[in-house]
């Protein structure tokens, strides 16, 4: 009878300490972060120039200047950064007869991005601009910087989603979090594009700043 007590107890004591072990912690299997800045504007020219036979000659143009800075992290994986200016160009020269329906070109390292203020900044890049149709490109330059104007506007956004596996598998929650500010701003600067300095009007100049993160968890 006495070895039959103890017998018991001791499965008791085996069975309250099974109870009392902590539940196996979560495991953060994922973490992205995303930092992004643009600034934005469209400009049109309308400039009076001298040809090379000393005419008297006229550039039209109109277009967009799209700049951008990211920062990218994933758990596992290098941090990828890029910097760089795109610029959308229709252009007429009267000296030269060039014609740019529709064009395109790319500025890397460009971009001078906004600080979190949205205070100022800039953009300045030498390259070219090819034509769509034609595949005509010309040289193209820009000295542009951007001040802030008026307020800014900023906001924030939480989310949280959960993905249950099969039975008995792990369950995933996905935490998200973003905030951007937005700012309008002034631009003003030169710009060169066949060799002949231009005076742009730049229309509706915009600042962006975007920072987003996302983590997931599995819970076993």
């Amino acid at each position: 009878m006495h070895k039959r007590g103890i017998g018991s107890l001791s499965m008791v004591a085996v069975f309250v300490v099974g109870l009392s072990a902590p539940a196996q912690a979560a495991t953060e299997v994922q973490r992205v972060t995303f930092k992004g800045a643009q600034v934005t504007s469209s400009f049109t020219i309308s400039t009076n120039i001298t040809c090379a036979d000393t005419s008297d000659g006229i550039i039209i143009a109109n277009g967009f200047l799209n700049g951008a800075e990211q920062v990218f992290a994933s758990t596992g994986m290098p941090t990828f950064m890029s910097n760089g200016v795109t610029m959308d160009l229709s252009y007429f020269n009267s000296c030269t007869g060039t014609t740019i329906g529709f064009g395109s070109g790319g500025f890397p390292n460009a971009l001078t991005p906004p600080n979190k203020k949205l205070d100022s900044a800039a953009m300045v890049g030498t390259g070219t601009v090819q034509d769509f149709g034609s595949g005509q490109t010309i040289p193209v330059s820009f000295n542009i910087s951007f001040v802030g104007d008026g307020l800014t506007s900023q906001g924030k956004g939480n989310s949280k989603s959960r993905l249950v596996g099969s039975t008995g598998g792990p369950l995933q929650v996905t935490i998200s979090h973003t905030a951007n500010s937005n700012r309008s701003a002034i631009a003003t600067g030169t710009m060169s594009i066949e060799g002949f300095a231009v005076n742009a009007d730049f229309l509706f100049p915009f600042f962006n700043l975007n920072d987003n993160s996302q983590k997931s968890i599995s819970k076993f």
